[in-house]
């Protein structure tokens, strides 16, 4: 894994909302930070990396090439059903 540069940081993931912190009601932190979006295309629900790491909602998905893993996340409801 490669460390993350937050001036790289697409200043559009700063408007997400992260649903896990708004569901355990932390609305003031869930409009904070950078978050980033469900792997499922198509699904718009936002969290951040570190709440989806404490749920337990990262995971390793083989890419393109036999070397080559993606580091992803899932909302809730779709890595339940990975």
């Amino acid at each position: 894994m490669e460390p993350i540069v937050l001036q790289s940081v697409p200043h559009d993931r700063y408007n997400k909302t992260c649903y896990i912190c708004d569901e355990q009601g932390r609305e003031s932190k869930a409009a904070t930070g950078a978050c980033m979006t469900c792997n499922k295309h198509g699904c718009r629900q936002a969290f951040h990396v570190t709440c989806a790491q404490f749920a337990g909602l990262l995971c390793e998905e083989e890419g393109n090439g036999a070397d080559n893993v993606q580091y992803c996340g899932y909302c809730k409801y779709h890595f339940s059903k990975l």
